[in-house]
């Protein structure tokens, strides 16, 4: 079972089968158990997440209908237990990447001082082929998934940054630079990641690296993440353009031309550059 950036089920090595109708209630427990830890998980959470608007016994009758179905989708009874009214996924039967993610995280955490490169390299790369994306992160976002999502990327990004430091005692900076960026492939969202690359590059004299480390984050929090703008991609352009305008006579109708948007829109981003002190226009 898959969670890490794509859902995914496998039953014997092969995708399962549907029918004419995609059991989105199954799969919806499937991710909520796991969601929820997966072991000896109270019916009522499940029922509260899943039906919060049913009346009465109709969200547990729903529950077993979907428990039910889900069973018969992963081709075994046991493979989903049922004990004094709590639910837990079977680990005899069934893998799933968060725990794999959990249990090589550990790893990553345990690793002592006299630990070889070579088992550094090891460690992370596991951490790396599991975490393929943030928890159910392509699917619809709802309040139950949240806080297994932010548990998780603090997990990846933990274990990211033992094997970097580690790699650094080593003297392995240059391994423990690329080590960074490749998980910050894999969650751009993290501040842990950047501040560790930005750490990193520092260490090693790159002042250019360290700096766009410093910009991705400062940009990303403050005004992708804030919504001060609506398209990315706009914004992103209209910074390499006014870059130009560095220390020059701003022309804002050059700049909207060169990034392909409105003038008020390039006034806005220019306002917004102002506002987080990243730019400031002589009189």
């Amino acid at each position: 079972i898959r969670t890490l950036g794509a859902f995914g089920v496998l039953v014997n090595g092969q995708p399962f089968v549907c029918g004419r109708k995609a059991p989105h209630r199954p799969l919806a427990l499937l991710q909520a158990l796991i969601a929820f830890g997966g072991h000896k998980v109270a019916a009522t959470v499940i029922v509260d997440a899943l039906w919060p608007d049913a009346d009465g016994g109709g969200g547990r009758r729903s529950l077993d209908v979907a428990l039910l179905r889900l069973r018969r989708l992963l081709g075994r009874d046991d493979a989903i237990l049922v004990s004094g009214g709590r639910l837990s996924i079977n680990p005899e039967l069934c893998w799933v990447d968060a725990w794999a993610l959990e249990r090589a995280v550990d790893a990553a955490e345990d690793l002592g001082p006299r630990c070889t490169p070579e088992r550094l390299r090891q460690v992370a790369d596991i951490v790396l082929s599991l975490y393929q994306g943030r928890f159910l992160g392509a699917e619809d976002d709802w309040p139950w998934m949240m806080p297994a999502r932010d548990r998780l990327a603090a997990k990846f990004a933990r274990a990211v940054g033992s094997c970097a430091r580690a790699l650094i005692a080593a003297g392995l900076r240059h391994e423990a630079e690329a080590l960074y960026r490749r998980g910050l492939e894999l969650d751009n969202l993290s501040e842990a990641l950047y501040r560790g690359l930005m750490d990193c590059c520092a260490e090693q004299g790159h002042r250019a690296e360290a700096i766009n480390a410093y910009t991705g984050l400062y940009l990303r929090e403050e005004v992708q993440m804030e919504g001060l703008v609506r398209s990315s991609g706009d914004f992103s352009r209209f910074l390499e353009s006014a870059s130009f305008s560095h220390g020059a006579m701003l022309n804002i109708s050059d700049v909207a031309r060169d990034c392909e948007v409105g003038r008020k829109t390039v006034e806005s981003y220019f306002a917004i550059l102002e506002d987080l002190m990243l730019a400031f226009r002589v009189p």
